[in-house]
């Protein structure tokens, strides 16, 4: 039977191990994880459309009528369509510019590790959690805009990830990580509460919990296929590399149909947000 590939901690720097038991103590070890190797168009794909809508309502500010997020039209009318194109809407330039950096600072890593159609089953249902959240529960005479309820979404997922693969990157270590995540969410969420605060909390709070549970319903699990020795920089380090490989690919060939129907109505409904706009630009003169 042969042996099941070792952790890279497991990896001794040469055919001694006697030696490296002994010298555990004074070694800093430098891990190095490749995961199958993806490059986040989806990530780059949602900036490119947040951005270009962003100058659109520019020039063209009844998209903000057509596509915000206005409780009453949501609750009253059953515009059902605001809960997902306010997603693509910002206010202001500093909103959307630290949207845009918190996706492309977090969106990168997450949907490498989930890969393109997990994220986006992330990205979308846990913002529509969010926007469900604030029509439901937050200011009913406040209208919403920005992505901020989905990026919450890929936080909690990248969050949820660390947890469930804390084995492979050492318990002790992942529980700081997520202690400290969960500090700065508090911080975060606190702020949004304070009096006079434009912040959406409602749309955080359930983009979070909607992004956690999806990544829960959807885990990504990962197991070491190889480890190896890397040329350590120093004499007191032992550099080892761990390839890792996704064992639960089904979800990946489950979601494919659903998405590509999402994405249709999606797509759809942007269009028909853009054609509005610009329908009523000559009124907006």
């Amino acid at each position: 039977m042969s042996r099941p590939p070792r952790h890279p901690l497991e990896v001794p720097p040469d055919d001694d191990e006697n030696d490296v038991r002994d010298e555990q103590a004074n070694v800093r070890v430098r891990i190095q994880v490749k995961v199958a190797e993806r490059t986040p168009s989806i990530t780059y794909g949602l900036i490119a459309v947040n951005i270009a809508l962003y100058g659109l309502t520019q020039f063209v500010p009844d998209l903000f009528l057509w596509g915000a997020l206005f409780p009453a039209a949501v609750l009253g009318d059953l515009q059902f369509q605001r809960l997902l194109t306010a997603m693509f809407l910002h206010a202001s330039l500093p909103h959307i510019v630290l949207n845009m950096f918190a996706l492309y600072t977090l969106g990168r890593e997450v949907e490498m590790f989930y890969g393109q159609q997990r994220f986006l089953a992330i990205y979308f249902l846990g913002g529509l959690a969010g926007s469900i959240a604030s029509a439901g529960i937050g200011n009913y005479a406040i209208p919403s805009v920005g992505a901020s309820g989905a990026i919450l979404a890929v936080w909690a997922a990248q969050m949820v990830f660390l947890y469930t693969n804390r084995s492979l990157f050492g318990p002790v270590r992942i529980r700081q990580v997520l202690v400290q995540n969960l500090v700065y969410l508090g911080a975060f969420t606190f702020i949004g509460f304070v009096p006079g605060s434009r912040v959406d909390n409602w749309a955080h709070i359930g983009g979070f919990i909607g992004g956690a549970a999806i990544a829960w319903l959807l885990p990504v699990r990962l197991k070491y296929t190889k480890a190896e020795r890397l040329p350590p920089q120093n004499p007191t380090e032992l550099a080892v590399a761990g390839t890792i490989e996704d064992t639960n690919r089904w979800s990946n060939a489950m979601l494919s149909p659903l998405l590509g129907y999402f994405g249709i109505l999606v797509l759809a409904l942007l269009l028909a947000m853009i054609l509005y706009g610009f329908g009523t630009f000559p009124n907006t003169l």
